[in-house]
């Protein structure tokens, strides 16, 4: 009888150490999982892959590495604006379509906020920034044209790296800009690459 009470209680041990079995078999999804960074879409959500945006973003792969997010770009969207980008941009190759981005840490900015804009370089062979005017802000609405911090002179971006410029909203006049639209650029090679953000 001792037998027979003691099989349920030998039933859950078997279970539990299966269960802890099956569940320590996670561990490595788990890690991998962890050590991967993060996507932020444009409508400022983060997840882990760029494949659950919307699919008006324009996403870089997600960064390795614990904590690492990149900035999904809204992809332009209307007649006007599909019309100027492919009046002002060059072709691209296929080797160089996914090799730059570029993404601001904001998606809206209020005046005298500075704008950091990072250029990404996600290739695996190196590329070089040219000085001086690198990166090109744009007014949208009404197509003036601004220049961030500048290099001193060309800067060659290693595979995998980033660089950063900063805007503080002035024109050339060194007076605070509109609120509006704005779009920030960057030429490399034959491939321009653009994002954008407000100014409220």
């Amino acid at each position: 009888m001792k037998g027979i009470r003691c099989l349920p209680l030998w039933s859950l041990l078997l279970l539990i150490t299966s269960s802890v079995i099956a569940f320590h078999g996670f561990d490595p999804v788990i890690r991998y999982a962890v050590a991967q960074g993060q996507v932020r879409c444009t409508g400022g959500n983060l997840v882990s892959s760029p494949s659950q945006c919307p699919s008006s973003d324009q996403c870089p792969p997600p960064p390795s590495g614990l904590g690492s997010v990149v900035q999904c770009s809204r992809k332009e969207g209307s007649e006007a604006n599909r019309a100027e980008q492919e009046s002002e941009s060059i072709t691209p190759t296929i080797n160089e379509s996914n090799s730059v981005f570029i993404f601001t840490d904001k998606q809206t900015y209020e005046k005298g906020q500075i704008v950091k804009i990072t250029v990404q370089n996600n290739s695996t062979e190196p590329f070089r920034i040219d000085n001086p005017k690198a990166v090109v802000i744009k007014n949208l609405q009404f197509g003036e044209k601004y220049s961030p911090s500048t290099l001193s002179k060309s800067k060659i971006l290693p595979p995998g790296s980033s660089m950063e410029f900063e805007w503080n909203q002035h024109d050339r006049d060194d007076k605070q800009v509109s609120s509006g639209n704005y779009s920030s650029s960057v030429s490399v090679r034959s491939l321009r690459v653009n994002t954008s953000f407000a100014i409220s």
